[in-house]
């Protein structure tokens, strides 16, 4: 055994997770031009230079959401003949490259009406969401394999500083690039096309890890059970625990997702910030909180248990769409502070719901369980979640304009304050109804996590006693 992690694991183990860190951390150029499946500035400027407008916006948004239903016959698939690593390699690589034509298109028919792009964009982005959401199962179950439970707080805390690490210097670069490119036809080309190279370079990386089937716990891999149909998918709701997180991960994906893509429609026309601004305040601030504190929230959760960690942080995010409700032209520096402590605390919660979702499943049907955790989230929270979203945009803006309601600091009432007030009461029902029932073995209240965190402050900050002894 060898340190690892601030743990001990096998040398073979401890080469893995290094691998995987590094690996996912080089392909983060990725995640900062597109951010699929979500969506980045740049993404949302491409939809808008077509003309889509706001239920179309949507609509693309929840696709990939859409697509989720393959995880349904894949999990019954590889239960039977596994090959994880292999149809991880395939699918993953399928996503990362068919930016390469989204980003050639306004290069080569730059005129194409929003009749004609519409279903194209489509259709490109359901097979790329398709095959990414079996990569992402895949990876799951190899992750569920590969890191020892001891340190799934400090391997998962450390992926995501490495992987956020990346994503400043890649969105620093982005900015750059944004004001160096002035032809958007150019722009799309060479940054869809650059990060479809290094997200594909990142899967090819993975062929040096071990096969799940090889890994630290080869028994996690895969499913045993014979049972099928409607059984075999009601499994996860029947077990107590895992049917309570699966209410957290629908209330925490209704509430992220009815705002989350608005944001950036919001400050583009809204508050008329251009990309470059709005790629430092989305990616770049958020991204520096989360390296600078993720690896301290890694060790939180292995300490203290994640259920506290997670309910504390739920109900810390959901004061974040009440704050947004004061942005105006004129306050949009409180975008920044906001979205800095928002790089602590969102990135908290999903890195304390994805640990659950791995270790939460019973080793011998992890693959169904991690499938039930996706379609809730997909089905019943983010297609929901984005279609309310587009549809409160576009058909509630003209209510409301007529209407000219008085709201904070001399604004009107405007759709976007609608779901960030529908948001608020999602993600705080998730923390004070669901999570705080999720079973955990020796874990710490949510009042004696607290306790600790600021005298762990006070601490940091209380000036060390001198000696007073003379030296001999």
């Amino acid at each position: 055994m060898v340190p690892t992690l601030g743990g001990y694991a096998d040398p073979a183990t401890r080469r893995d997770l290094r691998f995987a860190i590094a690996s996912i951390s080089f392909g983060m150029l990725y995640t900062v031009v597109t951010a699929f499946p979500g969506i980045s500035p740049l993404m949302t400027a491409y939809l808008r230079r077509w003309g889509l407008d706001d239920v179309s916006y949507g609509l693309i948004m929840a696709i990939p959401q859409m697509a989720v239903l393959v995880q349904v016959p894949y999990s019954r698939w590889i239960a039977r003949i596994g090959r994880t690593k292999t149809v991880f390699l395939l699918m993953a690589s399928i996503p990362k490259l068919m930016f390469l034509p989204l980003g050639l298109l306004p290069l080569l028919f730059p005129s194409l009406p929003a009749a004609v792009i519409l279903p194209v964009l489509s259709l490109v982005i359901l097979l790329g969401s398709a095959s990414m959401w079996i990569a992402d199962m895949a990876l799951q179950t190899w992750l569920g394999a590969l890191v020892p439970n001891h340190l799934k707080g400090r391997f998962f805390g450390t992926r995501q500083m490495g992987m956020t690490f990346a994503m400043v210097l890649y969105g620093l670069l982005l900015s750059a690039l944004l004001v160096w490119i002035r032809d958007d036809a150019v722009r799309y080309a060479v940054l869809f096309g650059a990060a479809a190279l290094v997200g594909w370079i990142d899967v090819l990386l993975y062929a040096w890890i071990r096969p799940p089937e090889r890994a630290h716990s080869p028994g996690a891999v895969r499913d045993l059970s014979r049972e099928g149909g409607m059984k075999s998918l009601l499994r996860p709701l029947r077990d107590p625990g895992y049917g309570r997180y699966l209410g957290v991960v629908l209330f925490w994906s209704l509430g992220i997702n009815l705002t989350g893509p608005y944001f950036n429609l919001y400050m583009m026309e809204h508050l008329s910030l251009p990309i470059g601004t709005m790629n430092v305040l989305v990616q770049i601030i958020p991204s520096i909180a989360t390296v600078l504190f993720i690896r301290k929230v890694g060790a939180v959760l292995d300490r203290h248990g994640i259920r506290s960690a997670l309910v504390l942080c739920l109900v810390l995010s959901s004061l974040f769409p009440v704050c947004w409700l004061f942005v105006t032209v004129r306050t949009t520096w409180l975008i920044a502070p906001m979205n800095f402590i928002a790089g602590v605390v969102n990135p908290a919660v999903e890195l304390s719901l994805l640990s659950l979702a791995i270790f939460l499943a019973p080793d011998a049907h992890r693959p169904r369980f991690l499938m039930a955790r996706t379609l809730v989230a997909a089905l019943l929270g983010a297609i929901p979640g984005l279609l309310a979203g587009g549809l409160i945009a576009q058909h509630l803006a003209p209510v409301l304009d007529a209407a000219a309601i008085p709201f904070l600091l001399g604004q009107q009432l405007h759709p976007f304050h609608v779901q960030l007030v529908l948001s608020f009461l999602f993600r705080f029902l998730a923390g004070a109804c669901f999570a705080r029932r999720l079973p955990e073995e020796g874990m710490q209240s949510v009042a004696g996590l607290v306790r600790s965190i600021l005298s762990g402050l006070a601490s940091s900050f209380r000036p060390a006693a001198r000696s007073t002894s003379r030296p001999k």
